[in-house]
């Protein structure tokens, strides 16, 4: 047995460079009060923890290599932990309820990719944590976005594990996210987009006369409503028709966004049929 003085806020585990050896391998590392820490090891404060071997019938030369894995990210939105650019860096949760933050810069418009291995992640305006930008998003590869340019944070947090962390710029969004900012299809009452995150909304442009429109559309994770020029007024549906019936012909707006969880970027393509 031997002892070694933990930093808090450092990550620890342990190397056999015995490996044939089985108490090297089965090492272990516990508290002054002999309570066994998991790997990788973390506490909150500096402490003297120590390092047991036991023989349990075998016999032999071992070496064991203390491997210090390096400070914790940090700990909530004061100190998160400032990433430039594409990100790929590998963490450690290290004590139960452990969460590490990472912050950076997220452009206005452009489609962030963020994953993390061994643990689970979510992204959060720093202006408003309360707000998640990955809610509803259940793939493996989380996608998000933000209508204006602000320092996003990345939460990691599960159990106790080594986690991989990648962030990556992966697009630009298709079409406007407000109203007021529509895509004008002209003449046209089709069109193709894409979601690209939980939170992305597309906005049309479009003229309509005033008789009834049924609605063809090849993705059932998008859903799609039709409003009046305020871009408020929903137009009304028909049931028995299976058509909006536009008020009077002009123009209106049509929205897209997400229908229940979010699996992925969804391509779409939508029309307005005249009847």
């Amino acid at each position: 047995m031997f002892s070694f003085l933990a930093r808090a806020g450092h990550a620890y585990s342990l190397r056999c460079d015995t490996p044939d050896f089985g108490p090297c391998r089965d090492a272990r590392v516990l508290t002054r009060r002999s309570e066994v820490l998991l790997f990788p090891v973390g506490i909150a404060w500096d402490a003297w923890l120590q390092v047991r071997v036991e023989a349990n019938g075998e016999w032999g030369a071992h070496a064991l290599t203390l491997l210090d894995l390096g400070t914790d990210h940090g700990t909530g939105p004061q100190d998160a932990v400032h990433v430039l650019g594409d990100v790929a860096l590998t963490g450690y949760l290290t004590a139960t309820g452990d969460v590490d933050f990472f912050r950076f810069d997220a452009e206005a418009g452009h489609v962030y990719s963020l994953e993390a291995d061994g643990a689970s992640v979510e992204a959060v305006r720093s202006e408003d944590p309360g707000s998640s930008l990955t809610r509803n998003d259940t793939a493996r590869v989380h996608h998000f976005m933000v209508d204006a340019d602000s320092t996003v944070l990345l939460r990691v947090f599960g159990p106790l594990a080594q986690y991989r962390l990648e962030l990556r710029e992966v697009g630009v969004d298709d079409h406007a996210g407000t109203p007021a900012n529509a895509t004008d299809l002209g003449g046209a009452l089709s069109a193709t987009g894409v979601l690209n995150a939980s939170t992305d909304v597309d906005w049309f442009a479009l003229t309509l006369e005033a008789r009834p429109h049924a609605l063809s559309r090849t993705s059932l994770d998008t859903k799609f409503d039709l409003f009046e020029a305020d871009g408020v007024t929903p137009v009304p549906w028909d049931a028995a028709s299976g058509a909006w019936v536009p008020r009077a012909a002009g123009r209106h707006l049509l929205r897209a966004d997400m229908f229940g969880r979010f699996q992925g970027p969804d391509v779409y393509r939508v029309e307005l049929l005249p009847r």
